[in-house]
């Protein structure tokens, strides 16, 4: 399992499922990180090998409430669970398309990018959300080509955007999964979702 790295369960926030050390960690030494690329690392070098290693990658958020709108930024202080989504009920929790029609309805989200983390995070008020997106998720799994790791897992499916909420097509993440794959001669047979 590589997310849940960071939720509601935080003083502070701090990205579900970032690929490497973020804007926000120069004073964090790297083993006491919480990344998939630190968890990744150890499991190899503890003796697993690669191709016993699979890569969870997250189609959902962790959801935190601000203490204040001033402060919004991955550490920000926090007080608890933010919103849950309306299918999965849990606060501190927004499957991928739940958090897309959020954001459809409502366009006072500003959404922001960590290059070094390699993830996206949203700010609506004192609502801040964690999640991956396309551009993440391909991120992960190229990481997990180059580690040559034995493969991809999901959690969970249900929660991809399979209505085209967001505007990338049906089962976006899990196509980008696919294309990734079979962009760098996976073997398999490419079958349209």
């Amino acid at each position: 399992m590589s997310y849940d790295m960071h939720g509601s369960w935080d003083s502070v926030t701090g990205h579900n499922a970032g690929l490497h050390k973020g804007d926000s960690d120069e004073a964090i030494p790297r083993e006491q990180l919480l990344t998939v690329d630190v968890a990744v690392e150890y499991w190899l070098r503890e003796g697993c090998p690669p191709e016993k290693l699979v890569l969870g990658v997250p189609f959902y958020g962790r959801t935190f409430k601000l203490q204040s709108e001033s402060n919004t930024g991955v550490r920000a202080p926090t007080d608890g669970a933010g919103i849950g989504g309306p299918y999965t009920g849990e606060v501190g929790y927004v499957g991928y398309n739940e958090f897309c029609a959020m954001l459809r309805s409502d366009p006072s989200w500003t959404i922001r990018r960590d290059f070094l983390a390699n993830v996206p995070y949203a700010v609506n008020g004192l609502n801040w959300v964690s999640y991956d997106d396309p551009e993440s998720i391909r991120d992960k799994v190229e990481y997990a080509l180059e580690k040559d790791l034995a493969g991809i897992m999901v959690w969970s499916i249900e929660t991809d955007d399979i209505h085209n909420i967001c505007g990338g097509g049906v089962y976006t993440l899990l196509n980008v999964i696919s294309d990734v794959l079979y962009e760098n001669s996976c073997h398999f047979k490419r079958q349209e979702l």
